[in-house]
């Protein structure tokens, strides 16, 4: 009976002895079969050829790009002129690996790239892409763009909007600006001919800056730059909308930006500016002239825009706005009157006495001597 007993447990402990083995067999055989399909599928894979240019020009970069979502992946370009790239791993977020190559001699170059991973580290070649490269010729450049176009007074810190074209161009372009400072402007989208195109800047510091434009056609080939436009550009401390210089000349103080208010005459923005002596000053944006406005007798300020004497607008400090100037028709009686009236009066008090006879004058006649 015992030994029954003991059998049994001996065949169960057998029993989970076998199955745990033949699980762990069963892992493996399916680990070694995904890595053995991997190896296989890695070793067949062919990569497409790069995309790019397949036309272009000595001296002048052309970028070739690999789609890829493999991250473990590395990719090398060959040039097809003796040189290839460094191994290139895809970035974080991106889905494509670019490279950018020149041609120093004329021919028909094919261009292909390798791939490798982990699995396949001997790497394998794409299909290749062929790339034709010519000389150059002057027919071959862009023309140089317009002057550009746009404010040449500004103030720092404000988008000002620049533009330019290419009369009679061959084909789309690129266009980029020199603002003058270092910087330039990122190459545009394709512009269509004769299309005029603009792009906005603003400076840091005050100065002179001179802004060129130059285009870039399909090929990469960039024209001359422009001719410049000189730009002034002004300092606005208290960013009131008025540049410091103005605001002296104007009697106010470029540190604070209370003493400014920016109105609305008719359809057009200026400015009425709060002087250190107390004036009130309008400044017009359109004839750049400034005028100080007068009290009326309503605590309103009066402005006469069109300089013919007679009031346009009363501005209202307290709304920072301006109204349009309605002639008072109902009469005041002011001091001025009462005086006149009372001169009047008197002449005719005095004229009246008189016809009643109980004032006269008193005539004196000069006796002629007798003879």
């Amino acid at each position: 009976m015992n030994n029954r007993l003991v059998s049994g447990k001996q065949i169960q402990s057998n029993f989970k002895k076998y199955k745990l083995i033949a699980i762990t067999l069963v892992v493996w055989f399916l680990l070694s079969l995904v890595f053995s399909l991997n190896v296989l599928a890695t070793s067949s894979y062919t990569p497409a050829a790069p995309a790019g240019s397949t036309y272009g020009f000595i001296s002048v970069e052309y970028e070739y790009v690999v789609s890829t979502t493999n991250a473990d992946a590395s990719w090398m370009f060959d040039w097809d002129d003796g040189t290839t790239s460094s191994w290139l791993s895809l970035s974080e977020g991106d889905d494509s690996i670019s490279q950018l190559h020149s041609w120093s001699a004329t021919g028909v170059y094919n261009v292909r790239v390798k791939y490798r991973n982990d699995y396949y580290s001997d790497g394998v070649w794409s299909t290749s892409l062929q790339v034709a490269i010519l000389e150059t010729s002057d027919d071959d450049y862009p023309k140089i763009p317009v002057i550009p176009s746009g404010s040449t007074f500004v103030i720092a810190g404000n988008n000002y909007s620049y533009s330019t074209f290419v009369s009679e161009p061959k084909g789309e372009l690129w266009y980029r600006f020199d603002w003058g400072d270092s910087t330039f402007s990122d190459w545009t989208h394709y512009i269509s001919a004769e299309t005029s195109v603009g792009v906005s800047y603003s400076w840091i510091d005050a100065g002179v800056y001179s802004v060129r434009a130059q285009a870039k056609n399909s090929f990469n080939l960039e024209s001359e730059w422009s001719e410049p436009l000189s730009i002034e550009v002004v300092l606005d401390s208290d960013n009131d909308g008025l540049y410091d210089s103005l605001e002296q000349s104007l009697g106010s103080s470029p540190d604070d930006e209370s003493d400014v208010s920016s109105v609305s005459v008719g359809s057009k923005s200026h400015f009425v500016v709060v002087s250190m002596s107390g004036d009130f000053i309008f400044y017009n944006t359109t004839s750049e002239n400034s005028s100080v406005m007068s009290l009326g007798s309503d605590g309103g300020y009066l402005l006469d825009d069109d300089g013919d004497g007679s009031w346009d607008y009363v501005y209202s400090p307290a709304s920072s706005s301006f109204s349009v100037y309605v002639v008072n028709t109902s009469f005041v009686w002011q001091t001025w009157h009462f005086i006149v009236l009372g001169c009047l009066l008197v002449v005719f008090i005095v004229w009246l006495l008189f016809k009643l006879g109980i004032i006269y004058f008193i005539t004196y006649e000069e006796e002629i001597p007798k003879k």
